[in-house]
């Protein structure tokens, strides 16, 4: 809904996922993604064996679909997000709950995005926060990093949460989306 310009390109996605259930969130949506038929990536900060509830039974499933698993590196998600064309960078790390800082997390990111700067224009890269964005206390919207998660955009569901009203006020798109809670 929000690139339509990516209904007329190769899909891809870039899936960052977190141990807890916002990355079991992010295993979600790749495995949706790669029904859709697109190309998708997953790097997941912790072992998939060290997961637990739905985070783990999601991850199952991308490990059943053969999935594009990949290791959370620099070197590994820089080298996703250089491939030419428009890619969804996902952000599945951290969500509800988050209060510790999260600079060590965000590094390995960090490192990969900042070789962003050398891609062709032909490269469009589209960053979206599952729920709330790494880097962020998800009740003050105080900054949780040096340099968090910058979304162009966050869908969260069934509510706003406190963050989202910060965010918006410095002009950060948030979209609510209804799953029946």
């Amino acid at each position: 809904e929000e690139w339509p310009e990516l209904r007329e390109s190769s899909h891809r996605a870039v899936v960052l996922c977190g141990p807890g259930n916002n990355g079991g969130d992010g295993f979600v949506v790749a495995r949706l993604l790669r029904e859709w038929g697109w190309e998708v990536k997953v790097a997941c900060t912790v072992h998939l064996a060290k997961l637990k509830g739905d985070a783990a039974r999601n991850a199952g499933r991308i490990v059943a679909q053969d999935a594009g698993l990949m290791p959370f590196d620099r070197d590994h998600i820089s080298l996703a997000l250089e491939e030419p064309g428009h890619i969804v960078l996902v952000d599945a790390l951290l969500g509800i709950g988050q209060t510790r800082n999260a600079d060590a997390l965000l590094a390995e990111y960090h490192h990969g995005w900042s070789r962003m700067s050398n891609l062709s224009p032909a490269n469009q890269i589209h960053a979206v926060s599952i729920d709330v964005p790494t880097g962020y206390d998800s009740d003050t919207g105080a900054l949780c990093a040096e340099a968090p998660f910058e979304p162009d955009l966050t869908v969260t569901f069934h509510a706003e949460k406190p963050v989202h009203a910060v965010m918006s006020s410095h002009g950060y798109k948030v979209v609510v989306k209804k799953i029946g809670l």
